[in-house]
Parts: structure tokens; C-alpha cells; sequence
């Protein structure tokens, strides 16, 4: 019934407009009001099982700018359900994210969207596996009735009516399994993820694995779960969730916890905690019904037994406790390691990664500075005595990417003796912020006693210097000389030579803290 009133609703709109309402029945067979054209991308109409089906759902009118077409995608917040597929023979494929989705894991979303007019043909790329896998050879059908148009632009006054139009209907074959194809694509995937260099579509190699989904291809996503390159995590999570053979791929991720480079991430003992729950209780698994594919289930049954998913996660997390993470560390990613000292660092702190830290802060085994950085305050926290005379040294002469956060540790209020060298730091800076650690610095540790040679460099150049650097230099005006530190920061109220004035304030409260 909701169905039949949205198809109603369209058609009233399309009337009051004195446009045919046929644009939205047929689709493309007409050139009145709305047509939705559905095709393969280069019109190709062979695939290999777990080939990515690209498709393009290109929207026209001949009213110009009275329609608009939201232009969203897929992101990671969930999946996209304003285009409904009709895929025959339905029974032939199967949902990939269906068991995601029922443990309650995903919720409806579409990640950034703009709302186009359609002042032309508006094309919207989709990858068709997203929705749907197809495992089976044969020859299957696909049309769709698309959500993502509206009357009147989306972003105005008021709530325009959605105009739900109907594809035309797309044919295309889908081969035997070639094994020979499918080790290629793993070797393919392998050398894109693999290479340092920057690329927009670096991330296509994940989703190579994702979709082929084949026991190379999980093997290869296990090993690579956690390295943070390219924006992976989803798609090697979701791949766990489309392959096959769940008995094998459970078995390996197993395996992974002892061998796969630990420490392992809470994503990764959270996806494996669910998929052998999974495992253990099949009947857990939501039906793969017509209805269901392509969909997003609000919650399925393995949602009311999250202590079963907790149990299995604290079981594996054991696991991963038990092993020691130094050895291995230093293999991990850049990526990877950045993110278990910065944001997991409980995961990996243990007595032996004293001489990991000290390896990472040397700059030795990483070519990413800021990974220095915060190896260096986590041995401080560890190892005090090692660090300090390291921080003494950056502090007179600070590496790439130090930051105050790392050098601005030490219990001391102030070190005179290195007043000469934090003053002489900053008068050689220049304004323009490129050394605002110097800055930071001076506010963090100098004396009173070079207040007056600072106010002879600082007087002429408030208002004019980096929003960074100048807050951190007033925040030392304030706390060594209130009553200067306060004329000065009424200055760069006033200030109209740069937007600091806007920031101002919150910027030296930072530093005040």
C-alpha cells in the first residue's frame, strides 16, 4: 500500500504540471517529463562471477531546472535504499551485507550527496555488487524504480514531493568461474595495495578483493585487515561477510589473530565475533528472501544475542592479548602503527615496545615524521628518563611535525636556561606560521626574563602574524605580564589585517589550560 501512494503522489504531481505521467510507467520509452535510463557501464554484457558490475543510471527531462536528482552513492554509514532492483532470476544471487545489516551493525546512509538539476542527462554511477552477489552463471535481468528525484530542489523552502520513475529493463551474462581470471585479479589487487604511491582510485583494489570474495581473496584481505591504507577497513570487513565458504573464512581469521601481525583491531575481533556466532547458530541468519536483497533489515535475530557476539569478542581478544606486539610492529603499515599509538595505544603497551618506541621516535624505521612525534610521548610515558633528554634536544631544535602535545611534557613550569634559544627560535620564524612550534614552545617554557626583547620583535608584527603563532605568543604575554598581554591581545581584537580577531580568544584560551 505505501508503495501504490507513492506511485499515486507521482502521478498527481506530474499532472498538475500538465506533463504526462507515462514518463514514470515506461521509463526511457518516453520523452516526456522523466526518464530514467539503466545501463552497464560501455554497455558490456559479460561478467565473471564476482566481477564488478559497474553500472550508470543516467536521469533526464525536458523541463529544465524543474527537477533535481539526489546524486548519493554508497559510504560507509550504511546503504542506499532509494533505488529498489527487480533482479531476475532472483533466486541466483545472493545479498552480501544482509547478515551485516541483521546483527544490527548498519544503519540507512549515503555519505556526502548533492542535489543536481537536471538541466541535462544527470548520471549516477553504481557498482551493482554493492547490493547484489552473483555467483551463478546465467543470464540475468535488472530494471529499478528509482526514490532519488524530486520536484523542486531538495535544499529550498518547504518538502518538494519525491518522484519515483521506472527504469528500463537491462540483460547480461554471467560466465563460468575462471579460476585462471581470478588469481590474476587477487595479483592485480596485491600490486595496487601494495604500492606507496598517491592515487584517487587506490582504493578500487580493496574492492577487487571485496567483491571476488574467493578464498585467495579473503586470504589476502586477512592479511591486509588492518594496514589503514586506502580507506580498506569496510570493504575487508564486508568481504569476510560475502565469502562463501564461512567455515574457512572464520577458521583463517582465527588463525590471523597468532600470525596476522598483531595486535589485531576491534573491528576486525568484532566482525570474527560475529561471524562465528554465525557459524555456531545458522538459524541466526536472516532469510534471503526477495524482499530482503538489496534491503537493509532493521535488525535481525543475532541482534538479540549481543552477549553471544561479546563472549566470542572477549574469547578472541584473549587471544590477542597473550601475543607480545614488538616483534611485528615494525612490519605493520605507517598507517597502522600511527593509529595503534595515537588512538590504541593500550592494545600495544607492554614492556617490550621500549625499544620499538625508540626506534620509531629515531625516525629509522618510518618515513611518516608524525609518527616520530607521538612515539616519543608514549616512551615518555613509558620510559621517562629515556625521553626527557630527547624532548631537551627537540625542544632547542625541533624536528618535522614535533608538536606541543609531545614536547610540552615536562613537569617543569619554566627552563630559563633555554630562554636565549626559545627567543632566538622565534625571531627567526617569520610570520607566516611555518614554525609555529616555535611559538608554542616559548610560551610553554621561557621566562619572564626575555619578555621585553620579545615585545620589540612582537609589537609591530601583532595583527599581521600566523593565527597560531600569535595566540601562542600572546598566551606567554599573559601569563609572564598580564597587563601587557591584555593591551596586545586588544590589539589583535582589532586587528583586520588577517581573520585571527575571530579566533582569537579561543585560540589563547588553548594554551591557558
Amino acid at each position: 500500500m505505501k508503495e501504490m501512494r507513492q506511485t499515486i503522489t507521482a502521478t498527481a504531481v506530474l499532472a498538475m504540471l500538465s506533463l504526462p505521467s507515462a514518463g514514470i510507467a515506461q521509463g526511457p520509452q518516453t520523452a516526456n517529463a522523466l526518464s530514467l535510463t539503466l545501463r552497464t557501464a560501455g554497455d558490456r554484457r559479460e561478467f565473471r562471477p564476482g566481477e564488478t558490475i559497474p553500472i550508470e543510471l543516467e536521469f533526464n527531462s525536458p523541463v529544465p531546472g524543474r527537477f533535481f536528482v539526489r546524486s548519493s552513492t554508497y559510504d560507509y554509514s550504511g546503504r542506499l535504499t532509494i533505488d529498489e532492483y527487480r533482479i531476475e532470476p532472483n533466486d541466483l544471487v545472493t545479498d552480501p551485507m544482509l547478515d551485516y545489516f541483521a546483527a544490527s551493525r548498519g544503519f540507512v546512509g549515503g555519505g556526502a550527496s548533492t542535489n543536481l538539476p537536471i538541466d541535462k542527462p544527470v548520471i549516477v554511477r553504481l557498482a551493482l555488487n554493492e547490493w547484489f552477489r552473483f555467483e551463478r552463471p546465467g543470464t540475468y535481468t535488472v530494471s529499478l524504480r528509482s526514490s532519488r528525484v524530486t520536484d523542486g530542489d531538495p535544499r529550498g523552502p518547504g518538502r518538494p514531493a519525491v518522484v519515483p520513475v521506472e527504469s528500463n529493463t537491462i540483460s547480461f551474462a554471467v560466465l563460468p568461474p575462471d579460476p585462471q581470471w581470478e588469481a590474476s585479479e587477487v595479483r592485480l589487487a596485491s600490486q595496487i595495495l601494495s604500492s606507496r604511491a598517491w592515487d584517487p582510485f587506490r582504493r578500487d583494489g580493496c574492492r577487487i578483493l571485496r567483491f571476488l570474495a574467493t578464498d585467495a581473496a579473503v586470504d589476502e584481505m586477512i592479511k591486509r585487515y588492518d594496514d589503514g591504507q586506502w580507506g580498506c577497513e569496510f570493504d575487508h570487513m564486508i568481504g569476510m561477510f560475502a565469502a562463501a565458504d564461512r567455515a574457512r573464512t572464520v577458521r583463517q581469521m582465527e588463525a590471523g589473530l597468532r600470525t596476522n601481525r598483531p595486535p589485531v583491531s576491534e573491528n576486525y575481533l568484532e566482525t570474527l565475533a560475529i561471524l562465528s556466532v554465525y557459524l555456531q547458530h545458522p538459524e541466526f541468519a536472516p532469510a534471503q528472501t526477495r524482499v530482503a536483497k538489496g534491503n537493509e533489515p532493521r535488525s535481525g535475530e543475532l541482534s538479540r544475542h549481543e552477549d553471544l557476539i561479546q563472549a566470542a569478542q572477549a574469547k578472541y581478544a584473549a587471544i590477542v592479548t597473550a601475543a607480545d606486539p614488538a616483534p611485528t610492529f615494525l612490519e605493520l603499515s605507517p598507517e597502522r602503527q600511527l593509529r595503534l599509538l595515537r588512538d590504541e595505544w593500550p592494545r600495544v603497551n607492554t614492556p617490550t615496545m621500549t625499544t620499538v618506541l625508540r626506534q620509531l621516535e629515531e625516525g629509522t624505521s618510518s618515513s611518516w615524521p608524525s609518527i616520530a612525534d607521538v612515539a616519543l610521548r608514549r616512551l615518555y610515558e613509558v620510559a621517562p628518563e629515556q625521553a626527557r633528554p630527547i624532548i631537551l634536544g627537540d625542544i632547542q631544535s625541533p624536528p618535522q611535525d614535533a608538536t606541543l602535545a609531545t614536547l610540552g611534557l615536562l613537569p617543569e613550569r619554566e627552563l630559563p636556561w633555554l630562554d636565549e634559544v626559545l627567543l632566538s627560535n622565534v625571531q627567526s620564524a617569520g610570520v607566516d606560521g611555518a614554525d609555529s612550534i616555535h611559538s608554542e614552545l616559548l610560551q610553554r617554557y621561557a621566562s619572564a626574563q626575555i619578555a621585553q626583547r620579545l615585545l620589540v620583535y612582537v609589537d609591530s608584527r601583532i595583527g599581521r602574524m600566523a593565527c597560531r603563532q600569535q595566540a601562542a605568543l600572546l598566551a606567554y604575554f599573559l601569563r609572564t605580564d598580564e597587563s601587557r598581554g591584555q593591551t596586545l591581545l586588544d590589539r589583535a581584537l582589532t586587528s583586520r589585517s588577517t581573520g585571527c580577531s575571530q579566533t582569537v580568544l579561543a585560540d589563547v584560551a588553548r594554551y591557558k589550560k
